[in-house]
């Protein structure tokens, strides 16, 4: 591969692009996995040209729609969990007032 290869960028953002699709559909693991790999064709390098600045671009718009997604889940994530604490809480306080019943 020549020093001049746009490719690793490209595959950066084709890996972008499938973990941007992976957290719409909720495939968190598969997230994970993408952007590992997004990363590895990242640091192949580029030339720095006018394609080179147009796929980096792709990328950082499709980077902060990833990170917006990733925020979303995070908090429904810990609604959840405290949800979860506050229905651990009354089914013990229940339980314990049945058992003094």
């Amino acid at each position: 591969m020549s020093a001049t290869s746009h490719i690793p960028l490209e595959l950066a953002l084709e890996r972008c692009t499938e973990a941007l699709e992976a957290a719409r559909a909720g495939g968190w693991l598969r997230v994970e996995e993408l952007v590992a790999e997004r990363d590895k064709h990242l640091a192949l390098g580029h030339p720095k040209d006018d394609r080179s600045l147009v796929i980096v671009q792709l990328l950082l718009q499709r980077n902060a729609e990833l990170m917006a997604l990733t925020a979303e889940a995070q908090g429904a994530v810990a609604q959840r969990l405290q949800q979860q604490k506050y229905s651990h809480r009354a089914l013990s306080a229940y339980i314990s007032s049945s058992e003094e019943a």
